[in-house]
């Protein structure tokens, strides 16, 4: 049976390594970036992907959840997408719930992104 595929963006490779190997211990086949850019030009390639995970604020041109809007548009075959940020406020949360997309907020443990990613 093929694995399921899933790609993580964050900034912080750390935040990234970490979460990447969460999703590979639950059978995902993993592609980790650290820069939107690159995560675009591989899902717009990719075809079937199963989950992207991204974070909300990195340093470049695209927030989590515009590279969320982009990926879907030009991978419609996208299944789950979790958003994450540790910013405070409802706003963020809200924005991202609204666009159909799932929010996670930072600090979480493992349990939380798990079923998170299960559910």
């Amino acid at each position: 049976m093929e694995k399921k595929r899933a790609v993580v963006v964050d900034d912080e490779k750390i935040t990234g390594e970490i979460i990447s190997q969460i999703v590979e211990e639950l059978g995902y086949k993993v592609v980790f970036f650290n820069r939107p850019d690159l995560a675009i030009k591989y899902l717009e390639a990719c075809g079937k992907l199963d989950l992207l995970i991204s974070d909300f604020h990195m340093p470049s041109l695209l927030n989590g959840l515009e590279l969320a809007k982009v990926a879907k548009e030009a991978n419609s075959e996208i299944r789950r997408v979790i958003i994450m940020s540790g910013y405070p406020g409802r706003a963020i949360g809200e924005s991202i719930r609204q666009s159909g997309f799932l929010f996670l907020k930072k600090p979480f443990g493992i349990a939380s992104l798990q079923a998170m990613i299960l559910d």
